[in-house]
């Protein structure tokens, strides 16, 4: 119970960081070494991230 409060109030202090931080850990458990292909819709978050849209 206690990681959680510190978690939430973490991401309260920066949503935009948290989001990202998300984001980038989510491509670790999509992308796992190996020779995975992903194909990312334009406007995506992932790929505005990938493509430095990120703000």
């Amino acid at each position: 119970m206690e990681a959680a409060e510190m978690y939430n109030k973490a991401f309260e202090q920066d949503t935009e960081f948290y989001q990202l931080y998300r984001t980038l850990e989510s491509y670790k458990k999509t992308v796992d070494g190996g020779e995975t292909t992903i194909i990312i819709p334009q406007g995506s978050p992932y790929a505005d991230i990938l493509l430095g849209f990120y703000e």
